[in-house]
């Protein structure tokens, strides 16, 4: 009785002495890194945990999955923290996020009051309010925020690895995609700043998988949130949102798994339901309003030639820290449509494969590097297994096989082909990009040839002998 006295005695001094010291590295936490990274930190371990317990309630205990996921978080919160405490700024001066910020900060201030007026804060989309209501429970500082957003980089990551095998593929390659779009560099960066992107990322891919599993197998669920999700992402990227309304519409009477008679019955249905997600959100039944706005001779001219336009003086120092350093200019040729056809296709190949090495002009556009050199040589991995796959089954068994992946496809040539349009701006077509590349990496990945890995697993075997 005494001996179990004592060892209660015991356990209870080592409770006390681990108690202690959580407590001193939470006091020491907060006093070098501040109460607002506590904070983020907290929420974000928090929604890391919810999401695992979900994860394993739905009976996906996939181990390869979680590490990838694990992976991810400390990814981003690395590139969180050191564009925080560095501030490091490759592209641009950083006008959007600051912008955002200080409405956020006055959201917060309003809302805490009980004030939920939005008067005389950019309210053109509601990125900022999404960030004030953070800060309300966090406190107003960016680095809350920042944390949080590498859950949304981790719930993209998760969402790629889904995509992969919705669309077919094999866990390896599922696996692959999360892995990739862990280290994506633009992801990285873009990923760990308030920028309405880190939004907009998740939503496309989100949009993307319920997509699929609606062509698959209709749900009046899945469908409903289609809707909503839709609505969001043309709210805060309107022409991402209408390629992913489009080439759904379209893709539905071409793979979907109905009869031919149930697709037009529904198909009608679905056209005239999906209209109204861009006229909820300010846009116009089926965008009309912003085609009105957007679609003509001198907006595309005022984007294309004005408002990114590099200054004359670019290579001086007084232009360093400007966006418009990572300019291009492609005139838009309405003079005939020969010139205009060359503009725009030259601006495509610039959109989907920029910048390429003779258009950087600074030193801190090796950024770019990181994502074009790796994304080539996907490409060309990626072809190798296209042709291999088709010169062993044939083309159509190959369309047949990948008749999904038709979707993804029409999708970010219908999103590419908007931002062409308008943007010529690298650091912001590196932000709008993300989730086309990911989709399209999704794609890429179902036709991978994993002998490659093989083939470097043998011949570095010798190694095991020194």
């Amino acid at each position: 009785m005494v001996n179990f006295l004592e060892r209660i005695k015991m356990e209870g001094k080592k409770k006390t002495v681990c108690s202690l010291i959580v407590l001193l590295a939470v006091i020491g936490t907060t006093f070098f890194l501040g109460k607002g990274f506590v904070a983020g930190f907290s929420l974000l371990f928090l929604l890391v945990v919810v999401t695992f317990i979900v994860l394993l309630k739905l009976n996906i205990r996939n181990k390869e999955l979680y590490l990838i996921l694990v992976i991810a978080v400390l990814l981003h919160l690395l590139s969180v923290l050191f564009i925080h405490y560095t501030e490091f700024r490759p592209v641009g001066g950083g006008a959007d996020y600051e912008g955002y910020n200080n409405n956020a900060v006055e959201v917060a201030k309003r809302f805490s009051k009980g004030n939920f007026s939005l008067e005389g804060l950019y309210t053109n989309h509601y990125f900022a309010v999404f960030v004030g209501i953070i800060y309300l429970i966090t406190g107003p500082e960016t680095i809350s925020v920042q944390l949080f957003l590498v859950w949304l980089a981790m719930v993209s990551v998760l969402l790629s690895y889904f995509l992969v095998i919705e669309l077919g593929g094999s866990e390896k390659s599922a696996f692959l995609a999360g892995l990739i779009t862990s280290f994506y560099p633009s992801y990285l960066y873009f990923g760990s700043l308030l920028l309405k992107d880190t939004l907009v990322v998740p939503l496309a891919l989100v949009g993307l998988l319920l997509s699929l599993k609606i062509m698959k197998n209709f749900s009046g669920l899945n469908f409903l949130m289609f809707f909503i999700v839709l609505a969001g992402l043309i709210h805060f990227r309107f022409y991402i949102g209408l390629a992913l309304l489009f080439s759904f519409i379209i893709c539905w009477f071409i793979i979907s798994s109905k009869r031919i008679w149930e697709r037009i019955i529904y198909g009608l249905a679905i056209i005239f339901i999906l209209g109204f997600s861009p006229q909820l959100v300010g846009f116009g039944y089926y965008g009309t309003e912003s085609f009105k706005g957007f679609l003509n001779k001198s907006t595309i001219k005022q984007y294309r030639e004005i408002v990114y336009a590099p200054s004359p003086d670019f290579k001086t120092k007084d232009n360093k820290n400007t966006g418009v350093g990572s300019s291009f200019v492609v005139p838009t040729g309405f003079d005939s449509p020969f010139t205009f056809t060359k503009g725009y296709l030259t601006s495509f190949i610039y959109s989907f494969f920029g910048p390429f090495p003779w258009q950087l002009r600074y030193k801190r556009h090796l950024f770019f590097l990181a994502d074009t050199v790796p994304w080539y040589l996907i490409w060309i991995i990626a072809l190798s297994g296209i042709f291999r796959v088709i010169k062993e089954k044939g083309f159509f068994p190959f369309v047949q096989l990948h008749k999904l992946s038709l979707f993804f496809l029409l999708f970010s040539v219908m999103a590419f082909g908007a931002l062409s349009l308008f943007i010529n701006n690298f650091g912001i077509i590196g932000r709008v990009r993300m989730p086309i590349f990911i989709a399209l990496l999704c794609v890429i990945l179902l036709s991978f040839k994993f002998d490659y890995f093989n083939k470097i697993k043998n011949s570095l075997s010798w190694l095991k002998d020194i």
